[in-house]
């Protein structure tokens, strides 16, 4: 359910040095995926760089990663952000709390992806 318009974000540093990651309004998802997995491990930023680069040149047609929380999917058009366990969560949530679809779940193109993530692996590299 990737949506096809451009996403804003902001990279900041918290009081400790962690790097963080901000989207717009229903990509929030996709900031805790960078703030939470992707962090200042260049390691792993580049993984997924690559993974992207042979998406991109068709050597593979998907990827998907996984974390404690969320899913990672990207496809040549789009990658998808969505938690693994969506009803348990959903069924922790108090009934008076009200969450939008964004902070659940997020996506954008493959395109705005990967200049996201280029652009995060040079913040942290700082």
């Amino acid at each position: 359910m990737a949506n096809e318009i451009t996403v804003d974000y902001d990279f900041t540093f918290n009081d400790y040095g962690k790097p963080i990651a901000k989207f717009s309004m229903g990509s929030e998802a996709i900031g805790q995926w960078f703030t939470e997995e992707l962090g200042s491990n260049t390691q792993r930023i580049q993984a997924l760089l690559a993974v992207i680069d042979t998406i991109e040149k068709k050597a593979h047609k998907e990827h998907e990663f996984f974390s404690h929380e969320l899913r990672l999917h990207i496809d040549s058009r789009e990658v998808e952000i969505t938690p693994l366990s969506a009803d348990a969560e959903l069924d922790e949530i108090p009934e008076d709390i009200h969450l939008y679809q964004g902070e659940l779940n997020a996506g954008c193109g493959l395109i705005d992806f990967k200049e996201a993530v280029l652009e995060w692996a040079a913040f942290v590299s700082r």
